[in-house]
């Protein structure tokens, strides 16, 4: 081995490729000493040398594959792939208020949230899509901006891809944050009559939601 990479054990999600079943095994994994990245172990290694077998049938297992953050050399989290999958990653990157160009009215204020979005385990980027989802909010006797629901929408390369509560929950989140009163675009304090058109901001937010569960009809 050379003096510049050292062994480690680490635990991993595997499958039985006889009869299916999943459990946790060590994997020996060699790293460089001091590695200060994600370290990708991918799908369908075999474990370790064979010597570890399928709790049911004794059949050979094999690595369903995972990424773990190393800092210095060291360990600081780990995620299997079976978690990565069922995860979308969203960053906000600017929100567009009350545009007369997607359908604001004097009944609606109709806006325009830009994300980027890709899947958990996409570590290359392969699949980073530049969305855009409208949020509209009715304009009425108890109108308040912080409060009024919000009519979010499920863009269509999304549908049936994502869970879309998650997804209304994520954008409303960063949607009031840039216009609430904590907001770090523009302070509006309970405001019923909001004078501003057209106006965008390119105020940044993260969220991570759940995949559309396999099988649901719902979103």
């Amino acid at each position: 081995m050379s003096p510049e990479t050292i062994s480690l054990t680490l635990s991993m999600r595997a499958k039985c490729i006889s009869c299916g079943v999943e459990n946790i095994f060590p994997t020996v994994v060699t790293i460089p000493v001091n590695l200060d990245r994600p370290l990708l172990v991918p799908a369908g290694d075999v474990i370790a040398d064979g010597s570890d077998r399928c709790p049911v049938c004794n059949g050979e297992v094999r690595t369903m594959g995972g990424l773990f953050q190393f800092r210095n050399g060291q360990l600081e989290h780990e995620r299997d792939m079976v978690q990565l999958r069922r995860e979308w990653h969203i960053m906000f990157t600017s929100c567009t208020i009350n545009s007369q160009e997607y359908g604001s009215n004097n009944e609606h204020m109709v806006s325009r949230v830009n994300f980027i979005i890709k899947p958990g385990d996409d570590f290359f980027d392969e699949h980073r899509r530049s969305i855009s989802c409208t949020v509209c909010q009715a304009y009425g006797e108890n109108y308040t901006f912080e409060t009024s629901p919000l009519e979010v929408e499920n863009p269509p390369e999304l549908v049936r891809k994502i869970n879309y509560s998650e997804f209304q929950f994520s954008v409303e989140r960063y949607f009031r944050s840039v216009l609430g009163n904590n907001g770090g675009g523009f302070r509006l304090n309970n405001a019923h009559d909001i004078a501003m058109r057209n106006m965008t901001f390119d105020i940044e937010g993260l969220a991570v939601i759940h995949a559309a569960e396999s099988g649901s009809a719902a979103w």
